[in-house]
């Protein structure tokens, strides 16, 4: 059993594993991968294999702060299947190429769920507690095994009720992998900024997610609309056998139109009918979280729709520089510039 760089001829024996993997996340395939070189950063591509067999992995990528240092991140990675040996490998090789790069940290936020003693290889090998969340650590996965019936049944009410009112109010949906569509939705964010809810993306990464993922039917774009305005749009992305719910945006007006309900019932559906088994909301409040929480409003909505609930242990640090980690840290409490 060994760790080392992946080639471009792993692509196919990566992608098997990650789909495979019960902690299997697009953001650990090899098309992700991809899209952060196409953003200009650095990636790597660690596989630990035995006899030609891939036993894990972790997709690695710089990402570049003040005074020329870097930290590293792992993105919903690595996978290595609990396995103590394995992870041992992946951890000793992460630990070598941070401080080849002259990192100041590692960071990973792997896709296991957070019951007591699920990040016991992490703390055991110097990981510590991240402060910041990278991706959302709580979210809400709904089962596609169900039937139309059945998913309609575990909505809230109301939901259900929004969602026959936009049909009834003749909201149309449509789906297409187009960049015009991008940038149907960068008008909406701007919208969605201005009113003060969410910071998005710079535009240049939503059109790089389209140009690297959507040519190879990875990304979807969903567009509710009523007498050609547009009320919201999704950006789906697809990959092993869930379908994320990753971004979206919708307008504040037109709301009694209640274009975000159909739209993502209809995302829903066309998850099934495409034969995903899940679909994944991809964000929503801690349990119990007060109601002025950044959230709050989005995690109502997402709750309507039903689905289980999915804690994840969230990230984890491997500090290589004591003294940047501890300025670092400060720096983004204190100013918030640093990311």
């Amino acid at each position: 059993m060994h760790v080392r760089l992946a080639t471009n001829q792993d692509k196919d024996k990566w992608n098997n594993f990650v789909t495979n993997s019960p902690q299997g996340s697009f953001m650990q395939s090899w098309e992700w991968g991809e899209t952060q070189l196409a953003f200009g950063l650095p990636v790597w591509r660690l596989v630990v294999e035995d006899e030609g067999a891939l036993l894990g992995v972790a997709l690695v990528i710089e990402r570049s702060v003040l005074f020329g240092r870097c930290w590293l991140y792992v993105p919903q990675g690595p996978l290595y299947g609990a396995e103590p040996r394995v992870w041992r490998l992946l951890n000793d090789k992460l630990r070598e190429l941070g401080g080849g790069q002259k990192a100041i940290f590692v960071r990973c936020d792997p896709v296991i769920e957070g019951a007591n003693g699920n990040d016991v290889l992490l703390l055991q090998s110097g990981w510590q507690k991240s402060e910041r969340e990278v991706q959302p650590r709580h979210t809400l996965v709904i089962d596609l095994g169900l039937s139309e019936i059945e998913l309609l049944g575990q909505m809230h009410q109301k939901t259900r009720y929004n969602i026959r009112l936009a049909q009834r109010k003749g909201v149309t949906v449509r789906f297409s992998g187009e960049a015009s569509d991008i940038d149907t939705f960068l008008k909406l964010t701007r919208e969605v900024e201005g009113r003060g809810l969410f910071h998005y993306h710079p535009a240049n990464y939503y059109r790089t997610m389209q140009e690297v993922l959507g040519p190879v039917g990875l990304l979807e774009i969903g567009v509710a609309e009523k007498d050609g305005i547009v009320l919201a749009v999704h950006i789906l992305v697809k990959y092993g056998e869930r379908m994320t719910y990753a971004h979206g945006a919708s307008r504040a007006d037109r709301r009694e139109l209640m274009g975000p309900n159909l739209l993502q019932w209809e995302s829903i559906r066309r998850a099934q009918e495409q034969g995903y088994k899940a679909y994944d909301l991809f964000g929503v409040a801690a349990d119990g979280s007060e109601s002025d929480h950044p959230w709050a409003g989005i995690t109502r909505f997402k709750l309507g729709f039903g689905g289980q609930r999915i804690d994840y242990i969230g990230a984890y640090d491997l500090v290589l520089d004591q003294s940047f980690y501890a300025i670092y840290n400060m720096a983004r409490r204190m100013r918030g510039v640093l990311r």
